[in-house]
């Protein structure tokens, strides 16, 4: 079939999926045919393909702009290494690069049946005609087997200090970063309480306490914990303004060695509990909420089950777990430093946190990694 050809028919079934649409979902066969379709002949009118281009590249061009928006890919980079999947971040020469052919061979390898194929179906129909329902759909699929390549475990910066200098701004923002966990991890549930009590439950936090409320060294402070089916790292993310650098550190630093030694309190942890169980039901909250969380679970190789009981275990999960899950995030105390900011008063804030890499502000990512 011609290019031709194929654009018409996409912009058919586009329509025709709109009508489908339209009806409120009633039409659930033709919807599914439709869907089919799609995941077995993809295509994309390259008219639609340019304008997806440009779109994505001035998102990345706004993104990369602004020193906040890539701390986070930064760090990562810097701990996880070139190899792992979370260490190639896309930035506007990556979407620029991209080919519409290569796209449409990715697309066509995207769904087969050697994949280990999970398929969920949602809503107002009952479990008989759902299994019919999918069923046929994965029948439709392509036989072809596909070997994707396993997770590269992470190969984190030989030099422990990254700086992307930028002498315009009178802050610097930061992130310190250690190796984290994975989604189906066996200490999951007090590796989650551990992280809300130390960084990512706001106000409550031991940090936010510490660093704005009693400090105020800073707008806000918050540790991140992804608990996916990849490995990501376990993140404390900050901002201060520059001559204060080295003193925010050193709290951040001794309130670390406090949790590491001594602990939270049962009303520390008592809080993450109350808050993380009451929190899944109420996202709960539609067919397609409820879809999402179990295709992550899926994922990372936990059933439905598991999720039921993650969330069961949440109250259960002792102080002593938790204080124990805490240490497990601290470890020794030794992460990756990351910056965005002058590197001329940058440098000697930070000396005693190890040797230093500084670029420039606009440097892509695909050489943060060279002589490093």
């Amino acid at each position: 079939m011609n290019s031709a050809a194929k654009i018409h028919r996409t912009r058919d079934a586009v329509v025709e999926m709109e009508k489908v649409l339209n009806l409120g979902g009633f039409d659930l066969d033709r919807a599914l045919d439709l869907f089919a379709q799609w995941l077995t002949q993809p295509g994309l009118p390259r008219g639609e393909w340019k304008r997806l281009v440009k779109s994505f590249r001035a998102g990345a061009r706004e993104q990369w702009a602004q020193p906040i928006g890539i701390i986070d890919t930064f760090s990562c980079v810097q701990m996880l290494g070139r190899n792992h999947p979370l260490g190639r971040p896309a930035f506007e020469k990556s979407y620029a690069r991209a080919r519409y052919g290569d796209a449409c061979k990715l697309g066509q390898k995207a769904f087969c049946q050697g994949f280990d194929m999970h398929a969920m179906i949602g809503g107002d129909i009952d479990i008989d005609q759902g299994f019919e329902r999918l069923s046929s759909l994965l029948a439709s699929l392509p036989q072809e087997h596909q070997h994707l390549p396993g997770e590269m475990p992470p190969e984190p910066a030989a030099k422990p200090v990254w700086i992307l200098d930028n002498p315009d701004i009178d802050q610097v923002y930061f992130a310190l970063a250690r190796p984290g966990c994975r989604a189906g991890d066996p200490d999951r549930i007090a590796l989650r309480l551990a992280n809300y009590a130390l960084g990512s439950g706001g106000f409550s936090s031991r940090l936010m306490q510490r660093v704005r409320s009693e400090m105020g060294h800073t707008y806000g402070i918050h540790s991140s914990l992804s608990l996916d089916q990849l490995m990501s790292p376990f993140q404390i993310q900050s901002f201060t303004h520059t001559t204060n650098l080295g003193t925010m550190l050193d709290l951040i630093t001794d309130e670390l060695d406090l949790i590491r030694s001594t602990g939270f309190t049962e009303t520390e942890v008592a809080d993450a509990r109350q808050h993380l169980h009451g929190a899944l039901p109420l996202h709960l909250t539609s067919p397609d909420a409820i879809l999402h969380v179990v295709s992550d679970g899926l994922l990372a190789g936990l059933d439905v089950e598991d999720l039921e009981a993650d969330w069961h275990a949440i109250p259960a999960t002792s102080l002593e777990q938790v204080n124990q899950a805490a240490r497990r995030l601290i470890g020794d105390g030794a992460f990756h430093l990351a910056l965005i900011g002058p590197a001329q008063e940058i440098l000697p804030q930070v000396d005693r946190h190890g040797p230093a890499a500084v670029f420039p502000f606009r440097t892509a990512p695909d050489r943060w990694l060279e002589n490093v």
